[in-house]
């Protein structure tokens, strides 16, 4: 209960005032592909996504040297499937199935991480890989709580994705997504894009990785890092899904492809702005005004925009009187009036979206 005490504290103190946000990406040049699964036999996207009910189960940017590998130069170009992987340079090794608890040197510091290997892992065939980046303060000693909260383990054993759970530094644990959140780590100018590329890329060297196939999501602060990522950075991430979490206002994008986006947020949420991030990446992926709505159940509504630049989609799934909560299934959530819910379950909602979209 100690360390619940502190975190509360800790996360209410990462409120974000977002008013605005950096320009908007333009020129986009390198497109996205979605799965094949996600086309009709002319190629098109159908006009279908997040339907049904989910269903629960058991500030400077960093160098060419620290930036995810470019999948456009690291490596051969895609065949002429579509849906082709890219194998990484860490194809034919494997780590134990299950949680490998590593670390890895950065600037000068030992950074923590976890890796989750689904059992169904074969060192010759790629997988996705997803960054499940931790809210403020759920990293380093309370990085056991964020593993049960966000619910994405059992998602990486069950859809066969390999998992990455990397700690921030501090205390209380923290990213450094933009002035607007969260200190220590944006006090203190900690090179948490940089430190992310790096993981990817030795990753990337110690397992059988798709590197088309490199999404991240995370809550809150977490959230906001892979705002950042997307923003400076639109070609190094092939999808995000960002969880009651924003683009830091200051920040001014890349130009570069079109990236798709779904943000999930409460509508009574005080500590990221949505309606402002969303909008920014519309913006940035040429959609029209046009929209549809993609997923309601309960008081959850998803809007999407489908017309935008290459193909790519922005969701918005907003619960209606939800607060600052991650919305997974878990039975018990560190934030207080965060619980299960029969409308949304976000790790159903997150990677149904994401695994659909590859990069060129």
């Amino acid at each position: 209960m100690r360390h619940l005490r502190i975190g509360l504290i800790f996360l209410s103190a990462c409120a974000a005032d977002t008013s605005a946000v950096g320009a908007p990406a333009q020129g986009n040049t390198n497109g996205v592909q979605p799965d094949a699964a996600s086309q009709d036999a002319s190629g098109q996207i159908p006009e279908q996504t997040l339907t049904d009910a989910p269903t629960a189960q058991t500030p400077s940017a960093p160098t060419d040297t620290q930036m995810l590998a470019d999948p456009a130069t690291a490596v051969p170009a895609p065949s002429a499937d579509a849906n082709a992987p890219r194998p990484s340079a860490g194809c034919g090794q494997t780590l134990p199935a299950g949680v490998n608890s590593l670390s890895l040197e950065f600037g000068g510091e030992t950074r923590t991480h976890d890796i989750y290997v689904p059992a169904s892992y074969d060192a010759d065939t790629p997988v996705p890989l997803l960054l499940n980046l931790h809210p403020l303060t759920l990293g380093g000693l309370l990085h056991g709580i964020w593993t049960s909260e966000s619910g994405l383990n059992p998602k990486a054993e069950a859809e066969g994705f390999v998992l990455a759970q990397p700690d921030g530094t501090g205390l209380p644990a923290s990213w450094n997504a933009g002035q607007d959140c969260c200190a220590p780590a944006s006090t203190n100018a900690v090179d948490d894009v940089g430190y992310i590329a790096a993981l990817v890329e030795e990753i990337q060297d110690s397992l059988c990785i798709d590197t088309r196939r490199v999404y991240a999501t995370g809550m809150s602060n977490g959230a906001y890092l892979s705002h950042r990522i997307a923003c400076e950075y639109p070609g190094r991430l092939a999808a995000i899904a960002p969880v009651v979490g924003s683009l830091s206002t200051e920040l001014g994008c890349a130009d570069g492809r079109a990236i798709p986006v779904l943000q999930l947020s409460g509508s009574e949420d005080s500590l990221a702005s949505r309606e402002e991030s969303v909008a920014h990446w519309v913006s940035a992926n040429g959609c029209d005004g046009s929209t549809e709505q993609s997923y309601q159940q309960g008081a959850v509504t998803c809007t999407t925009h489908r017309n935008c630049d290459e193909g790519v989609e922005v969701t918005h799934c907003v619960v209606d009187g939800g607060g600052h909560c991650f919305y997974s299934d878990a039975p018990t959530q560190f934030t207080p009036g965060c619980g299960p819910r029969d409308d949304i379950v976000s790790q159903e909602l997150i990677w149904e979206f994401l695994s659909r979209w590859r990069l060129p």
